[in-house]
């Protein structure tokens, strides 16, 4: 069932096209390899600046506060209040966190005149806990949800796919405070829902599945997903039982018999590699820092793919792991670490690996039969572009930033935290890569930069006077309309590109339009069904009118 917020009614915007800044290009752009990068770009949504990054252009801003819209409504719902936060954000709060330390190459850190340190905010844990922490003291003052739509950077080592991995993008962030882990709990169900409805509302297929917490968490989390055959994250579900997961957090049975026989794969931090590159001492690993000083070993079933996030979550590794060849790394001085998957210690192949840590490390495949379900149901995988996710922060951040407060009984008490992201800019990406065809973007109706253009066949006076008529009585019911008044270019022309920029309506005004009555009838094809209408002007602004939704 659908969910939505409501809407208010208004009058809708009226633009020339002869006016308008769309420029749009017949050749595809070299460096798009996906559909959406290619198509914002040719359909005038956007322009490159620079690597990974992008200027948005009237169209997509258009999108974006669509979308604005629909995410603040939610967030209203829920209950959560707006603001703004600085982009730049202290290295003194990330350090107080562990963050400074731990964040690796993607964050961008710099000093002022001063030499004071900063980073360029792809996340504000940090500062809404400051913030809270000085400004919340009773329990009287819990809950509390503050959120920001605001630019985040990530130093991306490869930015790619256009606004699906740019180095900087937009994106909602918001952060409860509250008393207990009851209320944190409650408030997590509550954005799961909220959620659900702002994806509902945006119009593309979409799944909600569990997740790991990366570096902002390791408490409970969602992710969810715009489906997409594009998409970077692999994910895994049962239709019987509903269960779905990221392939980082999937787990699943092995279908079938478990061979004894096993391989080992070795694991050391990413990091670990580029740092002995860097240190000074050829001979030894003297200047690498202690902690990234670890090596793993761990035993699989033959035929088998190590889960590598999973083997951070259990060795307590805040860094990424990669597999190496051990003989990449000669200078190491230092024991490894062993582990054994669960499917291989219970094939009874155990002798070997008496002390080793026994655990689920396998990556789940597609097939694997699900483990929620009595069923001997088979997961299925399909691929999915993550624009929101979710998440328990606990006392994580409250404990660091002495955000604590005062209990009913006058007790000091740290504040249970929860995190809610969405990937604005993403989402734009996310829907054309979702929804496009061979002549452009296919918007839907919640998100287009305009719900219609009216374009004539000709240049004859009374096709100008009645598409300038319907523009303007479209508008006035509050539909956002583009009159396309290029009366010298050719139809097709015209057409083609109204096909491009993804209007969910094209009103053709021809050949029955009678001059000599004053009357007759235009065309309107619906650009997603493809269905082709000929009515009257009248009929067009009934069709076409926004229609309220009621919360």
């Amino acid at each position: 069932m659908s969910r939505h917020f409501g809407s208010l009614s208004r009058a809708g915007d009226l633009v020339r096209r002869s006016e308008y800044f769309i420029p749009t290009a017949k050749e595809d752009f070299h460096e798009a390899a996906i559909p959406s990068h290619q198509l914002l770009l040719r359909a005038g949504y956007m322009r490159k600046s620079s690597n990974g990054m992008f200027m948005l252009l009237p169209l997509a801003i258009r999108v974006m506060e669509k979308l604005v819209r629909i995410i603040d409504k939610g967030m209203a719902h829920a209950g959560a209040q707006k603001l703004s936060m600085p982009f730049l954000l202290s290295q003194e709060l990330w350090e107080k966190t562990g963050r400074w330390a731990t964040a690796g190459g993607e964050l961008m850190r710099l000093h002022d005149r001063h030499g004071k340190g900063y980073c360029l905010g792809p996340t504000h844990e940090e500062i809404f806990t400051e913030l809270v922490a000085r400004e919340v003291s009773s329990h009287k003052q819990l809950p509390l949800t503050l959120y920001q739509i605001g630019t985040k950077f990530r130093d991306e080592i490869r930015p790619r796919f256009g606004l699906l991995r740019a180095r900087e993008f937009v994106m909602k962030d918001a952060y409860s405070f509250h008393a207990d882990t009851d209320d944190a709990e409650r408030m997590y169900n509550v954005m799961d829902e909220t959620y659900s409805a702002i994806f509902d509302e945006v119009g593309c297929e979409w799944v909600k599945v569990e997740a790991d917490g990366g570096n902002i968490g390791s408490g409970k989390t969602h992710e969810f997903h715009i489906l997409s055959d594009v998409g970077e994250d692999r994910l895994l579900h049962c239709p019987c039982c509903g269960y779905a997961a990221n392939d980082e957090q999937a787990v699943g049975d092995v279908s079938g018999p478990v061979s004894s026989k096993h391989s080992t794969v070795y694991l050391a931090p990413v990091d670990l590699k580029a740092a002995l590159a860097n240190s000074a001492a050829e001979a030894g690993a003297s200047d690498v820092p202690s902690g990234m000083l670890r090596r793993f070993c761990v035993a699989m079933p033959e035929g088998q793919t190590v889960n590598a996030q999973k083997v951070a979550n259990a060795v307590g590794c805040e860094f990424e792991l990669g597999e190496v060849d051990v003989g990449e790394l000669p200078n190491i001085d230092v024991d490894v670490e062993h582990l054994v998957d669960q499917t291989l210690a219970q094939s009874g192949a155990t002798g070997a690996f008496d002390d080793s840590l026994v655990g689920d490390f396998r990556l789940a495949q597609e097939g694997d039969l699900c483990k929620d379900c009595s069923q001997d149901q088979p997961l299925l995988a399909r691929r999915g572009i993550e624009v929101g996710q979710i998440f328990r922060l606990g006392t994580k951040y409250s404990n660091a930033l002495g955000a604590v407060f005062d209990d009913a009984k006058g007790r000091k008490q740290p504040m249970d935290m929860g995190c809610y992201g969405i990937g604005v800019s993403r989402i734009i990406a996310a829907v054309v890569e979702s929804s496009h065809d061979d002549c452009g973007i296919v918007w839907p109706s919640s998100l287009a930069p305009f719900n219609a253009v009216v374009l004539t066949t000709g240049s004859q006076k009374h096709l100008k006077d009645a598409s300038q008529s319907i523009a303007e009585a479209l508008a006035n019911s509050g539909a956002d309309v583009v009159l396309d008044d290029r009366w010298k270019d050719g139809f097709g022309y015209k057409l083609s590109e109204a096909e491009l920029v993804g209007y969910p309506f094209v009103v053709i005004v021809g050949r029955d339009m009678h001059p000599d009555k004053g009357s007759g009838r235009v065309e309107v094809r619906h650009r997603q069904s493809g269905d082709v209408s000929v009515i009257t002007p009248e009929e067009v602004v009934n069709l076409l009118s926004p229609k309220p939704v009621s919360r």
